[in-house]
């Protein structure tokens, strides 16, 4: 089900619970402490798309030592990413950080009228098996390294 830009709201506390359930049908674990603390640490960037009892995206962030840092991003699809991102991207002042999953990086950039520079590659490594959890085609950001 697809949505208006209006749809898109700040995300309150209210939210949490119900966006995190959905993250965690998303990513197929459970992050909810995590979005807890982004809430905390930057209310000001969280946004949730979707209506109250049935979120199809969200963003939030935190400021770093340096710069702003805006993820997660999940989304049910580029198009709600993209508004999601370019809401977010209005609530910071100067430059910011996003760690984006290489899945998606190219159709999020592509649909963002910004210069955008690669600082670094991350590249996510794990000894013994790990299956892959919940749908990569989701997840647009992270929240940065130490976070996931």
């Amino acid at each position: 089900e697809h949505f208006k830009a209006e749809d898109i709201r700040p995300m309150t506390h209210e939210d949490l619970e119900t966006v995190a359930n959905w993250d965690r049908e998303q990513a197929g674990y459970d992050r909810a402490t995590v979005l807890r603390h982004l809430m905390r640490a930057g209310p000001e960037v969280a946004c949730v798309a979707g209506n109250r009892d049935q979120p199809c995206g969200f963003i939030m962030g935190r400021k770093g030592d340096r710069n702003t840092q805006l993820g997660p991003l999940v989304a049910q699809d580029c198009a709600t990413a993209h508004k999601l991102l370019q809401t977010a991207m209005n609530t910071v002042e100067g430059p910011f950080y996003l760690d984006a999953f290489s899945v998606n990086q190219r159709e999020l950039a592509a649909g963002i009228s910004a210069t955008w520079t690669m600082e670094r590659t991350f590249r996510r490594m794990c000894l013994g098996e790990a299956p892959l959890c919940g749908d990569s085609a989701m997840h647009y950001l992270a929240a940065g390294p130490e976070l996931g």
